[in-house]
């Protein structure tokens, strides 16, 4: 069995200086600390984008070529973090106990760019319906309720949504998804939801908020109150992964400041 992580970066100014000379360097220390071979991928001139439905999708189709060309293996782990995620707690390591593991992040999203994958029968079937050009396409053909529009929409713009609409899952939930049945999973069935919650509940492990933390009150808030999507909170003692998503400041300065004695305790 092997262990790899996987970090797909593309930008450029000043994010590319902070992806490259913080984000991915602390991923390289994840990796030399835990035994898991590490893959930034930053040249997209060799990915195909007629295979895949927008840049979204690019973590799984590199995820299928390295299956296909058997670099990556049955029994495998893969490990997946957005590149604007910075890992606060060095020591910390998901271990899986399922096939797929990921968090409900602090809005209330399932997955959303931080995930653990076993290779095996049940997300090599994930894979591909990721990749699944011929669903995404009907997707932008289903409107789904939105509870933060209070309208119907299609659901179908990133990777999460198409998980959303195979696990069924509403697009969005003011109410926390800890607090309702099976996590949220099967909760607002589409044409496209496949999977029973019997399949979910093998195959699919949750692991708390505090592993993708994409709100904190006082990053993301104002006047010491809580962002209206800071909907599952965490204390910054309790951030393993802070989450920089939906085009927020990247704070990666104050952060390594942050962490330095969490970092010198555990021998870093």
């Amino acid at each position: 069995m092997s262990k790899f992580f996987i970090s797909i970066g593309r930008y450029t100014g000043y994010k590319e200086h902070m992806y490259r000379e913080i984000l991915s360097k602390r991923n390289e220390q994840f990796c030399k600390l835990h035994d898991i071979t590490y893959i930034s991928v930053q040249n997209h001139h060799e990915i195909n984008m007629a295979e895949i439905s927008n840049h979204h999708y690019i973590r799984f189709w590199v995820i299928k070529q390295a299956i296909l060309a058997n670099k990556i293996k049955d029994g495998d782990i893969i490990y997946h973090y957005d590149a604007d995620i910075f890992i606060a707690k060095l020591d910390k390591c998901i271990e899986p106990t399922k096939s797929f593991t990921y968090a409900i992040d602090s809005g209330n999203t399932h997955i959303a760019g931080l995930f653990c994958m076993v290779i095996n029968d049940f997300t090599r079937k994930l894979i591909d319906l990721y990749l699944n050009l011929d669903n995404i396409n009907k997707a932008q053909n289903i409107m789904v309720y939105d509870e933060y529009t209070k309208a119907e929409r299609p659901m179908w713009e990133h990777d999460q949504y198409m998980f959303q609409h195979y696990a069924g899952i509403k697009r969005h939930s003011w109410q926390s998804h800890w607090e309702l049945p099976n996590f949220g999973l099967r909760s607002y069935i589409t044409p496209l939801t496949v999977f029973s919650l019997d399949e979910l509940k093998e195959n699919v492990e949750i692991i708390p908020t505090c592993w993708n933390v994409t709100h904190l009150v006082d990053e993301t808030g104002e006047n010491g109150k809580p962002a209206i999507f800071d909907i599952n909170r965490c204390e910054k003692n309790e951030v393993i992964n802070r989450h920089f998503a939906g085009g927020q400041e990247w704070r990666c300065e104050d952060w390594l400041k942050y962490v330095k004695n969490y970092d010198e305790g555990i021998g870093i």
